[in-house]
Order: C-alpha cells, then structure tokens, then sequence
C-alpha cells in the first residue's frame, strides 16, 4: 500500500502499465458477445444487445482534481495509479463480456462500459468500486459546419 498526496490507502502499483495500440480499439476483442439480434444504439453508433447497458462506474481513488498538491512527477505517477486501477476493473469486468466506452481521470475516477443490465448487482460488489450508474445523457462532439466560419 501507499499513501497519495495523504488522502489515505491507495494501490502500489509495481511497473508501469503498458497498453497496445489495439487495447482499447477493440475493447471486446477475445470476448464473445452474446448470440442474440442486436437492436439499439450505444454511445458510439454500433448495435448494442437489448439486454445490455451502459454504466459509469466510479472508483476509490480520488480523480486528480481532488489532489491539487502533487508535483509534476507525482501527478503522472497518480494518473498511472487511477489508470491501473481503471485497467484491473476493465479486466474483470470482461468475464461479463464488457465494453469500455472511455475513461476519466481529471474530476471523476470513472469508466464508462457496456455490460449485460443482470451483472450490475455483481460489478456493484467488486472491489474499489463506490457507485455504478446507468448512462444517462451523451456528449456529442461538435462538429464544425461552413456557416460556423461565419
């Protein structure tokens, strides 16, 4: 264990975290999908299964935001932190067959997923997680037109 900035336990994480370039292209990749019609749209345009959901799930760590004191060094040794603690949930989270949507690190220590709506009440129970709730609005990015220019 360590402590981060003195806000209490955190996880020591030994190495660095190294993900691939497909990491997170194919979040489903090696993890079959139920073989069901696919019916609604998820955040990202592709079919979504009628009885999977996506979730904001919110994690132990405090997000950076709340740890304004750190150096410079230490501000990117506590993002490797969040991102591998971010990482151990994903991985477990694929038993279910999840789908990372994205992650956030700055205000909120968070992912966004697609899982089956019936392993909610079991991701609720893992460890380091503190909430888990349902997607309820979308960000779109905004995409400039010609008449924006004028």
């Amino acid at each position: 264990m360590c402590r981060a900035a003195g806000l209490g336990p955190a996880v020591l994480v030994l190495g660095a975290v190294v993900l691939s370039p497909g990491a997170l292209a194919d979040p489903t990749a090696g993890t079959p999908l139920p073989d069901r019609p696919l019916t609604s749209t998820s955040t990202h345009g592709a079919a979504q299964a009628p009885d999977r959901v996506e979730v904001w799930i919110d994690l132990e760590m405090p997000p950076l935001s709340l740890v304004p004191s750190l150096t410079a060094a230490q501000r990117v040794d506590y993002r490797r932190e969040i991102d591998a603690q971010q990482t151990m949930l994903i991985e477990r989270l694929r038993r279910w067959g999840a789908a990372e949507r994205a992650r956030v690190q700055l205000v909120r220590n968070a992912v966004v997923v697609e899982v089956p709506e019936s392993a909610l009440a079991e991701i609720r129970q893992l460890p380091g997680v503190t909430n888990v709730q349902r997607v309820t609005h979308r960000n779109r990015p905004h995409t400039p037109t010609t008449t924006d220019d004028r």
